[in-house]
């Protein structure tokens, strides 16, 4: 078969003998090409904007973590809540307010501005977006809350949260890892 430049063929009566393999096979190709395909668009929409943060953010390294050193750190018994935005938050935002000081809550960045409203601090922020909106950042509370990154993620927030404890996760830059292994 073709899609524009990928090519995939089997072998002759492959199909009709294995259909249910083949069928596996396509299924798997075809997602592939689309995970392809948007990692490519979102290269090219946001490619300009994560080098620049990626070189901006390289000031925060010498006093950032690691998200290798928190390996093993954390209870084992110690539950961690992922917070993101969407309808169920709203749902359910009551049983964040039960459970604070009880499990690790991990917010992403879209979330913490609603979180926030609730009054309800989270323990660590989660920013990766290169082009993330700042409005997510206005509250003055968010300052010391720790961060947690990738080093292409927007540098004006690192600049918003001056104070806080910066994490990055996500460093298949070899020049950061051999920065961190230094």
């Amino acid at each position: 078969k073709k899609n524009k430049k990928i090519k995939y063929l089997a072998l002759p009566k492959y199909r009709e003998i294995f259909p249910e393999e083949y069928q596996t096979f396509e299924e798997q190709i075809q997602y592939r090409i689309n995970k392809l395909q948007v990692n490519i668009a979102t290269a090219k929409k946001m490619g300009h904007d994560a080098v620049v943060n990626n070189i901006i953010n390289l000031t925060y390294v010498p006093n950032s973590y690691c998200a290798d050193s928190f390996i093993n750190i954390f209870p084992k018994d110690m539950p961690a809540i992922i917070v993101s935005s969407g309808p169920s938050l709203e749902k359910n935002v009551h049983f964040l307010q039960d459970v604070k000081g009880h499990a690790l809550i991990l917010c992403v960045d879209t979330a913490v501005k609603y979180l926030l409203k609730e009054n309800i601090v989270p323990d660590i922020i989660v920013s990766v977006d290169p082009k993330i909106s700042l409005s997510n950042f206005g509250d003055c509370r968010i300052i010391g809350i720790p961060v947690l990154g990738s080093p292409d993620m927007n540098y004006q927030v690192l600049e918003k949260m001056k104070g806080s404890k910066v994490i990055f996760a996500s460093t298949e830059n070899i020049y950061i890892q051999n920065l961190y292994k230094m």
